[in-house]
């Protein structure tokens, strides 16, 4: 099976996974919003992974194929049982994670602490319970893999790639049944955060069993083994130091980036979860692009450095470089523009708010540069583990770590509100250094990999893809001015705020045409100037034959099912052999024996008939991925905003001045708030989240201005008597009735008015008795009230899990 064809079937699978997967986020947002016991899931779901990569995965995604490989090879040529090997290597797997796991649980409170939430945090407690139920996913993590690999090395990649969207799915309902059952208090119960904890190890079981069936079709049975002795363990023994290295270090500079966003986390509460949702949107293209062809291609670069076949190896590592330049370009560029729309699209819903999601697209647009450097260093590093060497890319993710580690902690110099966003770009830096590492290592060992030529091709892709991004950006501009009627022309219409006030389905039209028209555009300056691959796929999509004959006439026979694809790769005789005018594919034809996927094949190459199917099956997904974060965001009580919402309205700010109309100045009607101020009197610092000030009169009850987190007492830990938010109506009015919706129902507001924003409490009168407020409550002012500043002042907060806090969601004022 060729390569192309290998990677065409995973990327089916992957796409449908990663769709599936990107539903299950935009579900658990709107259930868990920016809370801590969001941030608490999210460390929670991260340790088993983090774990089961520290003792075996590393040693699963990477040198298992090439190791499974020979040991094939050698059992076929001693007519020895073929699944000796693997069988052993479960045993041994099953055995290891078991006991890793019943060691996690016991030390479950110190892995939370390492990653940043102490004893002295408010959510360590939930996180801890959370962690203890999710450690024995590393178990079914370990076996799936192994049995993955098992599958994927004799030719079979189907199921590895579809299994993980049974575990969205599992995630998926568990998460809406909760929406479904919560009665809209903030604080989640002891009861849910086990069933969500459940939930979500019981996705990953399914998962793994969803294997079974396709391993015994490949003719693999699994039974208990202990002669681990004289077999061949040892060289796996060997490796895995080397990867138990290689992974440590990953997971260190992943821990110091957390404890990075853990200290933003505290100045602005869901920072760790905006960050969490942005690295996964980066690993969507990477998973269904990237993921797809490392997963097809380690099978074939394992049996070309078998057979010492090093021509091969290196014309695999070409070819699959401008395949990922092909994806990951055109989609970095474009995520400059459309990460914010997609993540005000799906994630503005129940419980995390507009600027919650435009802030984490923002994370995701500042990393997205990095996603051509993060495929081509995982691809790099493949070809060090296909040669059983796993002492390279250990040293080589040394320097990867170092440097993100410093960016990492130099982002603390940044302003609280920019710390996620610098840790994105850490990330992806650190990652362009990894490539550059990679490629001079490389050059070192193999000799010349024809660079230069895939350089060439990776500067015509970018050419095509900043070219479609130019066009499309005043297009994405264009519509904002149009359905917003604000001035986009500037850092606010380019950062998404005016999609703040639009409804969802304005902003998939804008998110949907602008997408489309640089996807136009990205392809006719492609094919014009001379992208070869886009040349080639588009006329297989047309149905043409490997070399564009569209007629599908007959073909010269090959030597190998993706000579279609190869470039000549210029390689120096003392390394191949081989001239170096020589097209690779020809010597191949002329000095590599066929392996298993190999077989020379005769007679023409049929015509292509998954070219179109593969663009039917993304589009299919793409439109179930928006129904079902369509569904989360209604059943999350988020869809359009109030039913009032004026489409063509700015999005409100503190320093827009308004006047009221005579029509607006009627009794009964709404007061249109012209400006809002934080009233955060000494000792008070002024520190109460006064970005998001504008959140509570947007006219979404959906998105929050929330207090800061107050530990020992509701009364803001006797530090200071209250704090609040001063609302200019423009003019004195007549005020009759005030509407508060919060999130937070518990906590005890006075009403007072004054003459400006600023001074001490006692410069605002009060009216009327203190209220506790429910989660919509109206408060009826007394009769003849004037004044043009509001104050809704706080005095005492709601106690959450481990501490307390206050929110405002809509503040609506009538006259």
């Amino acid at each position: 099976m060729s390569l192309i064809r290998s990677a065409g079937q995973v990327a089916v699978g992957t796409l449908m996974s990663r769709i599936t997967g990107f539903a299950r986020t935009i579900v658990l947002a709107a259930l868990l919003g920016l809370t801590l016991t969001n941030d608490a899931y999210n460390i929670a779901n991260t340790l088993p992974k983090m774990v089961f990569e520290l003792l075996l995965g590393g040693v699963l995604t990477s040198v298992v194929v090439p190791l499974l490989v020979r040991a094939e090879k050698q059992a076929r040529e001693a007519s020895t049982d073929p699944n000796a090997f693997a069988q052993r290597l479960f045993s041994l797997a099953a055995i290891g994670l078991i006991g890793a796991t019943v060691v996690g649980m016991l030390i479950a409170g110190l892995l939370v602490t390492m990653m940043g939430l102490g004893p002295d945090r408010p959510n360590h407690d939930i996180a801890t319970l959370m962690t203890i139920l999710m450690l024995p996913q590393m178990i079914f993590f370990g076996l799936g893999a192994l049995a993955g690999a098992v599958i994927n090395t004799r030719g079979s990649f189907l199921a590895p790639a579809w299994a993980p969207v049974a575990n969205n799915i599992v995630v998926i309902g568990v998460a809406l049944a909760m929406i479904a059952m919560r009665t809209g208090a903030a604080e989640f119960s002891t009861t849910e955060i086990v069933l969500l904890s459940l939930g979500t190890t019981a996705g990953i079981v399914v998962q793994a069993a969803l294997l079974i069936p396709s391993w015994r079709k490949v003719g693999f049975r699994w039974k208990w083994r202990t002669d681990f002795r004289g077999v061949g363990l040892g060289e796996v023994r060997n490796l895995m130091l080397w990867m138990l290295g290689y992974v440590v270090v990953g997971q260190i500079g992943y821990i110091v980036a957390t404890n990075v966003a853990n200290y933003g986390a505290r100045s602005h509460e869901g920072m760790v979860s905006q960050w969490t949702y942005a690295d996964l949107l980066f690993q969507l293209p990477y998973g269904i692009l990237g993921v797809s062809l490392l997963t097809a291609l380690m099978p074939k670069l394992s049996r070309a450095a078998r057979d010492d076949d090093m021509p091969k190896v290196k014309r695999y590592l070409a070819d699959s470089t401008r395949l990922t330049a092909l994806g990951m370009l055109p989609i970095s560029m474009a995520c400059w523009i459309l990460a914010v729309p997609l993540t005000v699209l799906f994630f503005d819903g129940g419980q995390f708010d507009g600027e919650g999601a435009r802030y984490t697209g923002l994370i995701f647009a500042a990393a997205a540069f990095g996603l051509l450097p993060y495929s081509i260093t995982l691809l790099q590093l493949r070809v060090f583990f296909a040669v059983k060497d796993a002492r390279t890319p250990t040293l080589i993710m040394v320097g990867i770590v170092g440097l993100r580690i410093v960016l990492s902690l130099l982002c603390l110099l940044l302003p609280t509100y920019w710390i996620a966003v610098g840790l994105g770009v850490a990330f992806s830096l650190s990652f362009v250094g990894g490539a550059i590492i990679g490629e001079i290592v490389l050059h070192r060992r193999f000799g010349r990999l024809g660079t230069r030529a895939v350089l060439l091709d990776l500067g015509r892709i970018a050419a095509a893809s900043l070219v479609g991004v130019l066009v499309a950006t005043p297009v994405y501009l264009g519509m904002q001015a149009l359905f917003s009627g604000a001035d986009t022309w500037n850092i606010e219409g380019l950062t998404g705020v005016p999609l703040l006030t639009l409804n969802k389905l304005t902003i998939a039209i804008v998110l949907i045409l602008t997408a489309a028209v640089g996807l136009v555009v990205f392809v006719i300056a492609g094919l014009a100037f001379g992208v070869r691959d886009l040349q080639r796929l588009f006329r297989r999509f047309r149905g043409g034959g490997p070399s564009g004959d569209a007629d599908g006439g007959a073909e010269a026979p090959v030597a190998d099912p993706d000579a279609w694809l190869l470039q000549p790769v210029p390689l120096t005789p003392s390394v191949s052999g081989i001239p170096a005018t020589v097209p690779v594919n020809e010597a191949m034809a002329e000095r590599t024996p066929p392996s298993n996927d190999d077989r020379p094949t005769t007679g023409r190459i049929p015509k292509p008939r998954t070219g179109w199917q593969l663009l039917g099956v993304t589009a299919l997904g793409l439109v179930i991925a928006l129904v079902i974060g369509w569904f989360a965001g209604v059943f999350a009580g988020k869809m359009f905003g109030p039913e009032d919402k004026n489409e063509n309205q700015a999005a409100p700010t503190s320093s827009a001045p308004a006047t009221p109309t005579d029509e607006e100045s009627e009794s009964g009607q709404q007061i249109q708030i012209a400006g809002a101020t934080l009233f955060d009197p000494p000792p008070g610092d002024g520190a109460e989240n006064v970005d998001r000030i504008d959140l509570s009169y947007d006219g979404q009850p959906g998105t929050t201005w929330p207090t800061l987190q107050y530990q020992g007492t509701a009364e803001f830990a006797n530090l200071k008597p209250g704090v609040g938010i001063v609302y200019d109506l423009g003019s004195e009015q007549t005020i009759s009735k005030i509407d508060i919706v919060t999130t937070l129902p518990g906590a005890t507001v006075e009403i007072r008015s004054g003459t400006g924003t600023s001074g001490e409490i006692d410069d605002f009168d009060i009216i009327g008795d203190p209220v506790t407020l429910q989660t919509n409550t109206t408060v009826e002012m007394p009769a003849d009230t004037k004044t043009q500043y509001v104050l809704i002042w706080i005095t005492q907060l709601v106690p959450q899990q481990g501490y307390f806090q206050a929110a405002l969601s809509e503040v609506t004022i009538f006259n």
